[in-house]
């Protein structure tokens, strides 16, 4: 299992799993978050896990995790291939549910956001 493993119990400090993602805040050399990476991918033959190192600035599902000082700023995230594409106003679904899109997605905001003046821009 993972979490018996030496290089997780001696470096992860943040280990966070949202389906088939995962956020792992880590504090090891590279080195040992290579070997930690190889050995996640040789427990499993159909399962395999890539990677995205930065020691500033990270991304996870939707949110843009960035270091500052000894804290953390959040920050809404999109990639690339994101079409902000969301129900159109006009498909037949019912008008509360379309008329809460507005509302739903500012909420959405505020939660990811954590600095007033990056809401404002």
């Amino acid at each position: 299992m993972v979490y018996d493993e030496p290089l997780f119990q001696e470096h992860c400090i943040l280990y966070i799993r949202y389906i088939d993602d995962l956020l792992v805040l880590w504090d090891g050399t590279m080195d040992s978050l290579i070997e930690f990476h190889t050995f996640l991918n040789s427990m499993e033959d159909t399962l395999k896990f890539t990677n995205t190192c930065d020691k500033v600035t990270i991304n996870f599902l939707d949110v843009q995790l960035t270091r500052v000082g000894t804290g953390l700023k959040t920050d809404l995230f999109r990639k690339t291939t994101d079409k902000n594409s969301l129900l159109h106003y006009t498909s037949f679904h019912p008008k509360p549910l379309r008329d809460s899109l507005p509302l739903s997605q500012y909420t959405r905001l505020k939660c990811i956001v954590n600095d007033d003046n990056d809401l404002q821009n």
